[in-house]
C-alpha cells in the first residue's frame, strides 16, 4: 500500500514539474550535458515543440555515456520533434530527453518499456523480460542496492508500470541514467537519434 501511494506521488510530481517546466519553456536555457546543441539547433526545437513538424539535424555527441555505441565528440543525426509527433517508443530506440533531473538534454538508449517483466538476481543484474540487461558488445550493467530499489519502485508485480521506460547508457559503468535518475514518461522525450 505504501509502495503505491509513494509510486503514485513521484508520478505526479513528475507530471507537474513537467508542466511548469514546459508552461515556462521560454525562460530556461537549455544546458550542455552529453550533448552539444548549437543556437540554431535551440531556436528549431523552440519552433517546433508545439507542432507536428518533425525536421532532421545533426549534432555533436559530448561525453563518454554511450560509449562504445557512440564516441564522445560523434555527429548523429537527430529527428528533432519525434515522438511530439510519434509517440511511439520501441525497444533500442536512442532518445534525447531531458526531466527535473537532468541540466540539459541527454542521451541515452531504451531497454525498457511499459508492462516488461523486470526482476534482479541475486548477483544484482536486471532482467528484462527474462534476459539480463546488456550493452551493444554484451557488457552487463550491475547495479548497487539503492539503484535496484530506485528500478523497483516503478515496477508492480514484477512489470514496470504502464508510463514507465528505462533508458541506459552503452557505458555500463560511467552513465548517468535510469540507474540513478529512475524511470521516465514519454513527455521527457525530446528527439530520436538515427544511426548512420
Amino acid at each position: 500500500m505504501i509502495k503505491n501511494l509513494i509510486i503514485i506521488l513521484l508520478f505526479i510530481s513528475h507530471i507537474v514539474i513537467w508542466y511548469f517546466y514546459w508552461k515556462n519553456s521560454e525562460k530556461y536555457n537549455i544546458s550542455q550535458k552529453d550533448i552539444t546543441i548549437s543556437d540554431d539547433s535551440v531556436n528549431n526545437w523552440a519552433l517546433n515543440q508545439d507542432t507536428c513538424n518533425v525536421t532532421e539535424a545533426e549534432y555533436w555527441v559530448k561525453g563518454v555515456s554511450m560509449l562504445p555505441l557512440i564516441a564522445d565528440q560523434s555527429k548523429v543525426k537527430v529527428l528533432e520533434n519525434y515522438y511530439t509527433c510519434t509517440p511511439v517508443v520501441e525497444r533500442w530506440d536512442i532518445i534525447i530527453y531531458e526531466n527535473r533531473a537532468t541540466p540539459g538534454p541527454i542521451i541515452k538508449q531504451v531497454q525498457a518499456l511499459p508492462n516488461d517483466s523486470i526482476r534482479f538476481d541475486n548477483k544484482w543484474r536486471l532482467y528484462i523480460n527474462g534476459v539480463i540487461l546488456k550493452n551493444s558488445i554484451g557488457d552487463e550493467y550491475i547495479f548497487n542496492n539503492n539503484q535496484k530499489k530506485a528500478i523497483n519502485m516503478y515496477v508492480i508485480n514484477g512489470k514496470l508500470q504502464e508510463t514507465s521506460f528505462l533508458a541506459f547508457g552503452d557505458n555500463v559503468s560511467n552513465s548517468d541514467d535510469s540507474r540513478r535518475l529512475g524511470w521516465l514518461g514519454l513527455e521527457y522525450f525530446k528527439w530520436k537519434v538515427i544511426l548512420k
